[in-house]
């Protein structure tokens, strides 16, 4: 029972976050990037538990909140010095923005698949508990949804780099899923639910590192040249 409130919670909250975080001015630009991460420091924190020992449930629960909050810190940063480096470039050189600061597409496209995804994910928590299925199960079915939304933002972000996440997640639930009908059922939390949440997490921190050398190369490029450069 514990199990199964945990994995709704986990669908709630990540709707919830879905909606919310579009409303934080500094983070527009790496909304995508906080969404994922959310979701994988609510993966971690939810799943988390037995079979693994106490001390190592509470490493992990502990580093999903730093990394989360220190992600969420460092697209706060990132936003404002992308903001000042794409305006010192239009005052400096008479254009727009950097190409590279532009806001994330969060249009249509994308409520389209956040709406199927929550249908999806209690359409489908409700179907497992009809079936009296193990509650473990609710956890890979996320996984599975969760992943398979990803795979679908390729069609709306058009990133190839969103199918590791995508294809990692979808493993990571069929393998729960697999698991929930043999006797290392008690694993599908630590499978589904926490190696997803390390992986978001992972992935959401490397694609930051990607970005802040783009910003760093922009704000380089916007600079004034010094008095006397000229390219003659």
């Amino acid at each position: 029972m514990e199990t199964r409130r945990g994995t709704r919670l986990q669908a709630g909250a990540g709707a919830c976050l879905c909606r919310l975080i579009p409303t934080l001015r500094h983070v527009r630009r790496f909304l995508g990037l906080v969404i994922g991460a959310g979701f994988g420091a609510l993966f971690v924190l939810i799943n988390s538990g037995p079979p693994l020992g106490g001390a190592v449930t509470l490493a992990l629960r502990v580093l999903a909140v730093v990394a989360f909050v220190a992600l969420v810190a460092a697209t706060v940063m990132m936003s404002r010095s992308g903001s000042g480096a794409g305006r010192q470039r239009a005052s400096d050189t008479g254009t727009g923005p950097a190409p590279g600061l532009r806001m994330g597409r969060f249009g249509t496209g994308y409520w389209v698949v956040v709406a199927a995804e929550v249908t999806l994910l209690f359409g489908g928590l409700q179907l497992l508990r009809l079936l009296d299925a193990p509650s473990q199960t609710g956890v890979a079915w996320v996984a599975v949804v969760v992943g398979v939304h990803f795979i679908v933002f390729l069609w709306v972000w058009k990133q190839l780099s969103i199918l590791v996440p995508g294809v990692l997640l979808t493993c990571y639930g069929l393998i729960g899923l697999m698991l929930a009908s043999t006797s290392a059922v008690r694993w599908v939390p630590i499978v589904s639910g926490v190696l997803s949440g390390v992986t978001l997490l992972a992935g959401a921190w490397l694609v930051l590192g990607w970005e802040f050398r783009s910003v760093r190369e922009s704000a380089r490029s916007g600079r004034p040249r010094p008095p006397g450069d000229s390219d003659g």
